[in-house]
């Protein structure tokens, strides 16, 4: 597996930074350094981009227990403040990100971080994208993530069903196919103000779509 490159590095961080919180300290540096939380993180460019060592810097409270698999940094390293080396590749930080903030992300930030990382592959050459195919392997890393869902009120979704008649509710067309399971016209019913938002969980503030349209809703 090829050693990582500092853009490499530089693209993760400034494409997950957001979505964290992480706070850059410098990315100008060989070696850049951020901060997320009472952590202060700094790849190192001396052992080839393939670790991350880490000091805590917080005010608040005790420094929290690292993960098992941080490895506490040799004297040297400890006379410059940093306490744990931490082995991880560009297309790890997210997991690493998740530890210094000791908690999962939710989905909807892992949706967030999936887009950003595909925007950044699309720009970049096909040379590039089947070395990191080549390099990554064929089966994808496990990420635990937080979950909070909405109890939506069934007679709600009843009702804007029964209403659109088996037509979307946005493009006119008949919905594209019919259930296996009921026998139903197949249509999503999506709420107009978000009910992440304040949305109020109604008839009025729903509508049935049909899965084009239902997307085109959250994404154009």
């Amino acid at each position: 597996m090829p050693h990582p490159t500092l853009d490499e590095w530089l693209t993760s961080l400034r494409s997950l930074g957001h979505s964290y919180g992480v706070e850059a300290d410098n990315y100008a540096l060989k070696s850049p350094t951020f901060r997320l939380g009472g952590w202060r993180a700094g790849v190192e460019h001396q052992r080839s981009f393939e670790s991350i060592v880490v000091r805590w810097t917080g005010s608040d409270g005790e420094m929290p227990t690292p993960p098992e698999r941080w490895l506490v940094c040799p004297r040297s390293d400890q006379e410059k403040g940093w306490l744990y080396r931490v082995l991880v590749r560009p297309y790890q930080l997210s997991i690493f990100l998740n530890e210094l903030r000791a908690g999962p992300p939710d989905m909807s930030v892992v949706t967030q971080l999936l887009e950003k990382r595909v925007a950044h592959a699309l720009a970049d050459s096909t040379e590039k994208r089947q070395a990191r195919i080549a390099a990554h392997g064929a089966q994808p890393k496990r990420i635990f993530v937080t979950a909070v869902v909405f109890d939506r009120n069934p007679d709600v979704v009843a009702e804007v069903l029964i209403r659109a008649r088996g037509f979307c509710e946005s493009c006119r067309k008949p919905a594209p196919f019919i259930r296996r399971s009921d026998e139903t016209p197949y249509l999503e019913v999506h709420h107009v103000v978000r009910l992440a938002v304040g949305g109020e969980d109604t008839v009025e503030n729903a509508k049935a779509l049909c899965p084009n349209c239902h997307r085109r809703e959250h994404y154009a």
